[in-house]
């Protein structure tokens, strides 16, 4: 569902779109808002432009200058500035790409690059990490907790309160457990 001021069909390309501020729904599995969208019937592409901000039924959301999710084949591309927050911890970056779960847009994988700031907490509170690097790669388990991480370029990695530990290096590569 999407509700806007102004919606505009093109028949010979079967593409919804508005250049105003719309809200989409997908009942049970996301909702959000951008200052227009493009969506192509055939496709199954959802372009999504300005002020982009998704929240998933799994409680993860998505802020962004601009996102393209495709529905066929369970993907989308964030662009101009990037945050994506979950229960556990966020991560900020320039750009990115996501694999999702089928109808829910719970993401299975993200990646994200230039600029890459995130925090991680365990589930039960008692760990908090940063990470910084130029490049990360998670893949997403299906509670929505970080499984393996991989990180490239400039990684700087601190535990937050008692611990102070710090990796420093090139790439660093972790593999959580269901704790964190």
């Amino acid at each position: 569902t999407a509700r806007s001021e102004e919606l505009t069909y093109n028949h010979r390309g079967r593409i919804v779109a508005s250049s105003q501020k719309t809200s989409i729904e997908q009942p049970g599995s996301m909702s959000g808002r951008a200052d227009g969208i493009e969506y192509g019937l055939d496709s199954g592409l959802l372009k999504l432009n300005g002020n982009v901000q998704v929240q998933t039924a799994g409680q993860a959301s998505l802020e962004a200058g601009a996102a393209v999710f495709n529905q066929k084949e369970n993907w989308t591309t964030m662009a101009a500035g990037v945050f994506i927050q979950s229960e556990t911890g966020w991560i900020r970056g320039a750009a990115g790409r996501a694999d999702l779960e089928p109808n829910t847009y719970k993401p299975k994988t993200v990646t994200l690059e230039g600029d890459v700031t995130g925090q991680l907490r365990t589930r039960d509170g008692r760990n908090s990490w940063t990470v910084r690097s130029n490049w990360i790669d998670a893949a997403i388990s299906p509670a929505g907790s970080a499984e393996r991480v991989k990180t490239r370029g400039n990684v700087v990695v601190e535990e937050l309160g008692g611990g102070g530990r710090r990796l420093d290096g090139g790439e660093i590569d972790a593999t959580l457990n269901a704790a964190g």
